[in-house]
């Protein structure tokens, strides 16, 4: 079904005889990304015609890969834990899987 999203298996004509089942399979698609967001966001999406449409509106700015904010945040986070008095295991714990998430979203942002 990811191709439907990527749009590596495109719309047939009409005419074409799997058109039928490709149409069927994109709606079943379609509602499910739709059915995945708050109420307040999906009214923007009641009107495409594909899911590749949806995905592609939904991708950048939903998408964490280019989180700015998120990054600041984690940052502010990692340096507040750092000033706390907890013992060294729970506190490395807890920077550890923060820098991990950093790193993963800036790794993410350079690729775009």
């Amino acid at each position: 079904k990811l191709n439907f999203v990527t749009e590596d298996l495109p719309k047939p004509a009409e005419t074409d005889p799997t058109y039928r089942e490709w149409r069927s399979t994109n709606h079943l698609i379609m509602s499910w990304l739709i059915n995945s967001m708050v109420p307040k966001v999906t009214q923007g999406f009641y009107f495409a015609e594909t899911a590749h449409q949806i995905w592609r509106k939904v991708k950048e700015p939903y998408s964490e890969k280019n989180d700015i904010a998120h990054m600041y945040q984690l940052s502010q986070v990692i340096w507040d834990l750092k000033k706390q008095n907890k013992n060294f295991s729970n506190l490395l714990g807890n920077i550890q899987g923060m820098w991990d998430e950093l790193d993963y979203l800036m790794d993410m942002s350079a690729t775009l």
